[in-house]
């Protein structure tokens, strides 16, 4: 069974704009049962590998963390190479792993070194979302509540809507609410960095950019063209993602 949702939402996209099941068949290499299921459902099953059990490198990684953080003060030359590296952690930490495992794992700490960097100029019918809590009296009670506030930078609307709580239930009634509201959908919308659309949060304040799977059934819903994953920085940036949207 398909479990990819990007391709997924991809080719529910292009159906909902008119292409044929059988066209989808052909032009995915799919079978045509695969096709239907996708036509009537917003996001496949929800089966999940379970996670792998940690490799060789495991107990070496702070190894290869010293070795980049000599790096910072090398010339760009002289710099580790991921070869000499692996080299390094056979010959010297008693490394007994393959070379590939430890490309790998550089890869993923270079991405997890990318700054993000927030758009501070915002074209016609982007939109950005958050959450954040005040103080509200309700019933003659004070009470914190959450509210998620959206708004078009460009056009300056912003529409505020107070919740009990933050949370999965409300993130999407928030959204619901807010496209209707506009009587569309944004051409784009930038999330924060929250535990309700974020899937893994490596420490506070830090996730691994992976959207949950509430918003990805969102942007199955709503015929979301896609999404793109932005990378932690080592500074206390905001982190976000954005998803371009189809319109009304």
């Amino acid at each position: 069974m398909l479990q990819d949702m990007e391709l997924w939402s991809n080719i529910r996209r292009l159906l909902d704009r008119g292409m044929s099941k059988r066209h989808a068949v052909k032009h995915f290499n799919l079978n045509f049962r695969t096709i239907d299921k996708i036509s009537k459902n917003v996001a496949p099953g929800t089966y999940q590998r379970p996670p792998r059990a940690d490799t060789k490198l495991t107990p070496f990684l702070s190894f290869i963390e010293g070795y980049l953080e000599e790096d910072t003060n090398s010339h760009r030359k002289q710099r580790h190479t991921k070869k000499r590296i692996f080299e390094r952690l056979r010959d010297e930490q008693g490394y007994t792993g393959i070379y590939r495992s430890v490309c790998k794992a550089l890869e993923k700490m270079a991405t997890k070194k990318k700054t993000l960097y927030m758009p501070l100029a915002h074209p016609p019918g982007e939109a950005q979302f958050d959450f954040g809590f005040a103080d509200a009296v309700i019933g003659g009670v004070l009470q914190k509540v959450a509210y998620a506030a959206i708004s078009l930078p460009y056009s300056n609307v912003r529409y505020i809507q107070a919740f009990p709580k933050e949370c999965i239930e409300t993130l999407q009634e928030s959204l619901v609410r807010f496209f209707r509201f506009l009587g569309g959908v944004p051409s784009k919308i930038t999330f924060d960095n929250s535990k309700v659309n974020t899937k893994k949060i490596l420490y506070p304040g830090v996730s691994d950019g992976q959207e949950g799977a509430l918003l990805q059934g969102e942007r199955s819903d709503y015929a979301i063209v896609g999404s793109e994953r932005r990378e932690t920085s080592d500074t206390n940036e905001e982190e976000s993602f954005d998803v371009g949207c189809l319109g009304s």
